[in-house]
């Protein structure tokens, strides 16, 4: 599931374990539009872990053609189905991503929202200005990254679910229920071993290398940190200042 808001180039992509409610990853970026982009997220996580669900969930959009194709194509490897019904499309609403989407929008998005709007409101930022949007983007993607990373591995995998009545997953902590099914009544039938062969064959054809690793062009990059060399230190309640003096100095 993405979330993008398009007043500014901030847009967050996940996916998560359905029976455990484990999420395996988050990011963000300047966009989750790009298909090649979502397609070699999913890529990196499958080359890390070496290990595939059998069944795939998207939502029915442009952005995950590539997630898709890439997972079908390794799919065939196995010969346990045929290798298209892998895939289930649905709509969002029906995503159990939709529950911990609600929980990451209050305890994240509005304390930096309330940081975008302002430098907007005051005429810091302009949001159809390309030098603008990306120079926020300098400052805020690391910043959310970091509070992305936290919330997925110290927040919500290791929270307590409870029971609910309206499904029939078990209730418990995402983090155990994913690493022992068995205890709650479930069976660890979705995994399946991709080799790094396997996913080199399907790197080429999807196309998901050829997706830069960075959001910036390399000068626009290198002017931002010649103007802030260590913005790796800056904390979210300075990312307002950190911006403005970003802007102010910048000469490319």
């Amino acid at each position: 599931m993405g979330y993008q808001n398009s007043t500014f180039p901030l847009a967050i992509y996940g996916c998560l374990d359905t029976a455990s409610r484990k999420l395996l990853w988050l990011r963000v970026w300047t966009s989750n539009c790009d298909p090649k982009v979502i397609g070699r997220w999913y890529f990196d996580y499958l080359y890390e872990t070496r290990m595939m669900a059998a069944m795939l969930r998207v939502d029915r959009g442009t952005e995950t053609g590539v997630m898709a194709t890439l997972h079908s194509f390794l799919r065939k490897h196995h010969g346990d189905m045929d290798p298209s019904d892998s895939v289930v499309y649905g709509p969002s609403t029906e995503n159990q991503i939709e529950i911990w989407w609600r929980e990451l929008h209050e305890r994240m998005e509005k304390y930096y929202k309330g940081h975008l709007c302002w430098l907007k409101d005051q005429g810091h930022y302009h949001p159809h200005d390309d030098k603008d949007r990306m120079l926020l983007a300098f400052i805020m993607i690391p910043l959310i990254q970091k509070d992305l990373d936290v919330f997925r591995e110290s927040v919500w995998n290791t929270h307590r679910i409870r029971a609910q009545k309206d499904t029939i997953l078990p209730d418990g902590i995402p983090n155990h229920m994913y690493s022992f099914p068995e205890q709650y009544g479930l069976e660890e039938c979705g995994f399946l071993p991709v080799t790094e062969e396997q996913l080199k064959e399907a790197a080429t054809p999807s196309g998901v290398l050829t997706v830069p690793d960075d959001f910036l062009l390399p000068e626009f990059r290198a002017e931002c940190e010649r103007v802030l060399p260590d913005s790796e230190t800056i904390r979210p309640h300075e990312c307002r200042d950190a911006y403005i003096y970003l802007k102010n100095n910048f000469q490319l």
